[in-house]
């Protein structure tokens, strides 16, 4: 019985550790109704950050799929994420802005952004703890108030690829954020139109 009880501990435990969540850079961060809300004028680049939550569990990899509003952002790269510290130098098997006519049951108002990456073979692939598994820089092109929101649905979900490369684990929580884009008359954006994308591309994804 002592057994049993052990192994639906550690089962709550390991299902309780996987959590994916992004963070901002840039902007104003604050709790909203409804979760938390990054506040920015129009011009400022957005840098977001995914960060895994993997406590006890030991990964080699994992996947997840990203939705932005469809035209609300300037990506900087048709691949937008760059490595963070938790998977560096994982094998990236999906990294893009997955094409409108391949995004199956994808709203049209919603572009899809594909992540997936495994470690490569080896006694010390597997990863553990918690840290940042990429990032992206966005700027918007517009004010108003969106989601970003990990897509999670029985076509597109975020799993962890386990230490053995073979065993899948699921996420227990995924959770985006909102982005409210204040309209700015200062002619700040202007300015801001003036810069190199690649410039401001490395600034803010530098490790």
């Amino acid at each position: 019985m002592y057994k049993v009880f052990g192994a639906w501990l550690l089962s709550c435990s390991l299902l309780a550790a996987q959590t994916l969540e992004l963070r901002a850079e840039g902007g104003h961060e604050q709790e909203g109704g409804a979760g938390r809300v990054v506040v920015m004028d129009i011009g400022d680049e957005l840098v977001l950050s995914v960060r895994a939550d993997l406590a006890v569990v030991r990964a080699a990899g994992l996947s997840f799929y990203l939705g932005l509003p469809a035209g609300f952002f300037a990506i900087a790269s048709e691949r937008p994420f760059v490595q963070g510290p938790l998977f560096l130098d994982a094998v990236e098997f999906a990294n893009e802005i997955m094409p409108p006519a391949k995004a199956v049951g994808i709203a049209a108002d919603m572009s899809l952004l594909p992540y997936a990456a495994v470690m490569g073979p080896g006694s010390e692939r597997g990863r553990t703890g918690s840290g940042e598994v990429v990032r992206i820089l966005l700027r918007p092109l517009r004010s108003g108030t969106v989601d970003i929101a990990f897509v999670d649905s029985p076509i597109y979900t975020g799993k962890l690829v386990a230490e053995d490369g073979v065993g899948e684990y699921f996420f227990r929580s995924m959770n985006g954020l909102t982005v409210q884009v204040r309209a700015d008359s200062s002619g700040k954006a202007a300015a801001d139109g003036d810069k190199g994308w690649a410039a401001i591309k490395r600034r803010a994804l530098a490790p």
